[in-house]
């Protein structure tokens, strides 16, 4: 059974999870797109959903949040200042994993993560009606 197993070990110890997932992550949102084993990629998918969220917050709480888990300075103000924008009307599912062939050394599931392209609600037309009615 499942119960109570938040996370994936990758038969390691604690710190190389915690690198590793911030070392994914910050290329995930430096480059948009990342090449890696099927396992890794659920991994940093999730974790990457969670630093987009807080990042949605746009306040100082998140910005040092985001900052301790990317280490990296130049990504996270990207983060909130091109990523974050881009899903402001999007609740989730930023993040999506296409699966690829075999790599040919080890057999090892591949796949790719990359953030999904966003998609902005239309203009509200009420506002449009509402200026047409005040002038007329």
């Amino acid at each position: 059974m499942r119960h109570r197993k938040k996370h994936l070990k990758f038969g390691k110890g604690t710190s190389y999870r915690k690198a590793l997932l911030s070392n994914l992550a910050t290329e995930l949102f430096r480059h948009r797109m990342i090449k890696t084993t099927y396992t890794k990629a659920k991994a940093v998918s999730s974790f990457a959903e969670r630093l987009i969220s807080f990042a949605k917050k746009q306040n100082l709480t998140s910005y040092r949040y985001v900052i301790s888990h990317l280490k990296d300075k130049e990504v996270a103000k990207k983060l909130f200042v091109e990523i974050a924008k881009d899903y402001q009307y999007v609740p989730s599912g930023y993040t999506s994993i296409l699966k690829l062939a075999p790599r040919h050394g080890d057999a090892s599931k591949m796949a790719v993560v990359f953030l999904k392209e966003s998609k902005q609600p239309p203009l509200p037309q009420k506002e449009e009606e509402e200026e047409s009615k005040t002038s007329s």
